[in-house]
């Protein structure tokens, strides 16, 4: 703790002598400008963003380059009170760049986080959860992120927490192009990246193209000591052998018809490979791709007409300790590959309009369809010959589980009414019905309401409350079962996973200075664990089992006393409380604190943030763990940034400046993910 304060009051001392040294020119967007801005995590209906319910974050693109972002990690854990975001999932080992959990509620595979591309295309239900966190991309070509941590029904399954990125080619004019290399202490040379981002208007047409790519060469792991590997440490990496991505848009004139396509692709090292010791090779590695298209067509000025498909396969080659099946040679620890692809399809019709009754009114209505789930599964484990053959059917055959082909369709029936009924007062009122035709033959629906009242005493204060709830329905493995990681016998008669939340809002704000205390109430129900199964206690089947209930409250401050010139800090401090062990939440810090500094000169920028996570409380039965993984984690990074030439910038990054070493608990005792150590990043921008 002495060196979190010892940071924080150096960041205030630097801040105030900066201050001194600069004239007052402050640096605001207009409210006009704000209102153009449309927030799609928020709600269509209301135009003053004071107004938009919920607990709302909107990083820009302006911000990342200040503090030089290398992944989505870095910006959550920097600018998202409340939220805990790290290299791995609790449950089932590393190789994610980015598990994320907000406002302590714990699950697996990101499944409580929707993530959405330009306010579009999601991928969360019919796989575990969103592929975005397996697969690296680079921030370059990203406009802004906006984020909610309060449900948002009208969003749809799994909007307990939205994140919504918003890519920049789209709205650029020009090219721009950026290269960077990293280095660490223990490698030497670690990863390289590269950007070129393009736009162009073709009369009143515009088209905008993005690639991307990047590599990284990990970070070996430490002893896991269930496996006794004491002299092989850098046979477990987390590293990335390549990442590539290409963005296409294109817009008609007056944006009536918008067209995107985001393709991605990854190779890196084996996903739950920490659970498996997979070794960092040629054979054990991770393999994917994704493919998310939509085209949003405005039919009338008042109807919008949107339809878009996702296609997701992956390949991932493991250690499998276990025998490979009858019919092989018995062999143990063999390398088994699994092979899958999903899909995700909808049509969407969304009808906005004001009107006048006893003030003035934003309506916003719709229907969407979707169809989802997965097309293709395979199984296959290398023989004495050193081939991989198909051995999905033996699977099935030997331990009554599969990965199986099936599909399902909701239908999706959504308004929602902003009132205002004073030019300081308003009040919204809106619901979500989902009905799933559902994996197993099984019919399920759901209805979430959100309720919202907005109130401006005057133009510095604003108050703002809410009620909302939102759903996750379970995932195709849940219903019918899993024979890869984790293995699952199904459960046809699962419910929602359900989140109720009230929250409280209060803001105040001058030219300058502006802080904001939001206390919550959020109550989890029908959550979805994976629980030992009595027909085999080497698995598990998924259950609704007990529930979760938080009390936080989060504050966020910023004083900006010139243009590029602030200093920020946001912190949460939250009472999650597990329902079935009557204690403390595990795994998820109580405490979160997120500050720094950013100050600009003429061609100079220096920006200094640090994060702040309390204890980490853990079951009583991983001792290993609680003696090395459960400590509070404090990281300072720190970015340089330097305009050579008009058009070009070149720049120094630290992360971990004050070289930390610190892990992150797995749920199997000894086993322990460790953050990256002190890196340097080296690199220019270059504007055309």
């Amino acid at each position: 703790m002495k060196k979190v304060f010892g940071s924080i009051l150096l960041i205030l001392l630097v801040a105030s002598y900066a201050q001194a040294q600069e004239e007052t020119d402050l640096f605001e967007m207009s409210l006009e400008e704000l209102m153009q801005l449309d927030i799609s995590v928020g709600s269509k209906t209301v135009k003053n963003p004071d107004q938009i319910p919920g607990a709302i974050t909107v990083i820009s693109h302006e911000q990342l380059e200040q503090i030089q972002a290398r992944s989505l990690r870095d910006v959550l854990n920097t600018w998202v009170p409340g939220m805990d975001v790290v290299p791995t999932y609790f449950g089932y080992g590393n190789m994610v760049n980015s598990g994320i959990y907000s406002r302590g509620i714990l699950s697996d595979f990101n499944q409580q986080i929707l993530i959405l591309y330009n306010g579009q295309n999601k991928f969360n239900e019919s796989t575990f959860g969103s592929p975005y966190p397996g697969m690296f991309f680079t921030l370059e070509s990203v406009e802004r992120i906006e984020i909610n941590t309060s449900p948002a029904p009208l969003l749809g399954g799994s909007a307990l927490t939205t994140i919504n990125i918003i890519t920049r080619e789209g709205y650029l004019n020009g090219t721009e192009a950026f290269a960077n290399i990293g280095f660490n202490g223990e490698d030497g040379f670690q990863s390289k990246r590269f950007t070129v981002n393009h736009g162009v208007r073709l009369k009143e047409w515009h088209l905008g193209t993005s690639l991307q790519y990047f590599d990284d060469l990990g970070q070996a792991h430490p002893d896991q000591q269930n496996f006794g590997f004491t002299n092989n440490e850098s046979q477990l990496r987390d590293g990335v052998q390549g990442s590539l991505n290409f963005l296409v848009n294109v817009k008609s004139p007056g944006e009536v018809v918008e067209f995107g396509s985001w393709y991605k692709n990854v190779s890196r090292d084996a996903l739950f490979s920490n659970l498996n010791i997979s070794a960092s090779s040629e054979l054990y590695n991770f393999q994917a791709s994704t493919l998310h298209n939509y085209l949003n067509i405005q039919a009338t000025n008042s109807v919008e007409v949107s339809a878009g498909v996702s296609l997701f396969d992956v390949s991932n080659t493991i250690n499998l300790d276990q025998p490979i099946p009858i019919g092989v040679n018995q062999r143990i620890n063999v390398p088994s590959r699994t092979e899958l692809s999903n899909y995700n399809a909808y049509l969407k019709v969304d009808y906005l309009k004001d009107y006048t009754l006893w003030g003035n009114h934003t309506i916003n209505a719709g229907i969407k369809i979707e169809r989802e789930g997965q097309s293709s599964h395979a199984i296959s484990q290398l023989n004495d010959q050193n081939n991989f053959i198909d051995v999905t059917q033996q699977q099935l055959e030997q331990f009554a589980r599969d990965l199986p082909n099936d599909n399902r369709t909701i239908a999706a029936l959504y308004a929602e009414n902003n009132w205002n009924i004073a030019n300081n007062l308003s009040l919204l009122f809106g619901f979500r019905y989902d009905y799933y035709d559902n994996f197993g033959d099984n019919e399920i629906s759901a209805l979430n309401p959100r309720i919202a009242v907005a109130y401006l005493p005057s133009k510095k204060f604003i108050l703002k409350a809410q009620y909302s709830s939102a759903v996750r329905p379970p995932s195709l493995y849940e219903i019918e079962g899993n024979n890869f990681l984790p293995q699952l016998y199904g459960n046809q008669t699962l419910d929602f996973e359900s989140l109720n939340t009230f929250e409280l809002s209060a803001k105040y704000r001058t030219d300058r200075f502006e802080i904001t205390v939001n206390p919550y109430f959020a109550q989890f129900d029908n959550r979805i664990a994976y629980v030992p199964s009595l027909i085999d206690t080497t698995s598990s089947v998924a259950s609704n089992s007990g529930s979760v209930s938080v009390l936080g409250v989060e504050v966020t401050t910023k004083y900006e006393w010139k243009k590029q010139n602030y200093i920020f800090l946001n912190a949460s401090q939250q009472d999650s409380q597990d329902g079935l062990t009557d204690d403390q939440t595990y795994y998820i810090p109580s405490t979160y604190i997120n500050g720094g500094v950013n100050m600009h000169w003429d061609k100079i920028n220096l920006n200094v943030t640090g994060n702040y996570r309390g204890e980490r409380v853990l079951p009583e039965n991983l001792i290993v763990n609680q003696e090395v993984a459960t400590s509070s984690q404090f990281l300072v990074n720190t970015a340089f940034t330097y305009r050579l030439l008009p058009n070009l910038v070149a720049y120094l990054q630290v992360q971990n400046v004050l070289n930390e070493t610190y892990f992150i608990p797995l749920s199997s005792d000894g086993l322990y993910v460790p953050l990256r150590q002190r890196t340097i990043n080296i690199g220019i921008n270059l504007e055309l």
